[in-house]
């Protein structure tokens, strides 16, 4: 018995240190890839932002267009450390690819799928939010009557769409946001009927009044 048990336990070691063996040279290949990845990482984060930051100005540009800086970062930081992210993954993914384990390998191949498509999403976000930041300052140098309700409305009504269509590109189920938003524009369109309606009724009250009087007279003649 008790020799059989030492067998056993021999045996389940060996088994451990061959696996070990087997996959050791795949797990100082993947950690190589992680240091590669986490190099090249750093040195693309650096180079987007010289390139939008000192070289285009982009930032300047937006501050004096009146766009606000997003999540406490600039626009160069925040593309930057995008691009950062994206090298990130890209090399975690290969990294667990080439540990050759079933599972590991699974999640490389999710990773690849899923990075492209969260990371332009992200952009298409970014940029909605541009877009309505844009829209907002526009709107807001523009003297009419509620301008900063109006502006405020549409900035939240751009990053909405911009959200629905990042979702979208990912593959989440946006139907029921889709609905939503029309339901939305469905109402604005009402509300801005009626109150155009009303607003030309009160206008023409005056040539009716005028028009039903001269009528009156007519018939008295």
């Amino acid at each position: 018995m008790l020799s059989e048990l030492k067998n056993l336990t021999i045996n389940f070691f060996e088994w451990v240190y061959s696996k070990f063996l087997f996959y050791l040279p795949n797990f100082l290949i993947s950690f190589l890839i992680l240091i590669v990845g986490y190099v090249i990482g750093r040195i693309v984060a650096a180079l987007i932002e010289i390139l939008l930051e000192k070289v285009l100005n982009v930032d300047r540009w937006l501050e004096m267009k009146g766009f606000k800086r997003f999540l406490n970062i600039g626009f160069s930081k925040f593309f930057a450390n995008l691009g950062k992210w994206y090298v990130y993954l890209s090399f975690i993914s290969y990294a667990l690819f080439y540990s050759q384990i079933g599972f590991l390998i699974e999640s490389s191949k999710l990773l690849n799928e899923l990075i492209p498509k969260a990371f332009t999403a992200l952009v298409i976000f970014f940029i909605g939010i541009l877009i309505s930041e844009i829209f907002q300052g526009f709107l807001k140098g523009i003297k009419i009557p509620y301008s900063k309700n109006i502006s405020t409305f549409l900035k939240v009504l751009v990053i909405y769409i911009a959200a629905v269509i990042a979702l979208d590109y990912v593959g989440v189920n946006v139907e029921i946001l889709i609905e939503i938003l029309r339901i939305v524009i469905l109402g604005i369109i009402l509300a801005f009927s009626i109150a155009f309606g009303i607003a030309f009724g009160f206008a023409m009250r005056k040539d009716v009044e005028k028009f039903l009087k001269e009528i009156k007279k007519g018939k008295k003649g």
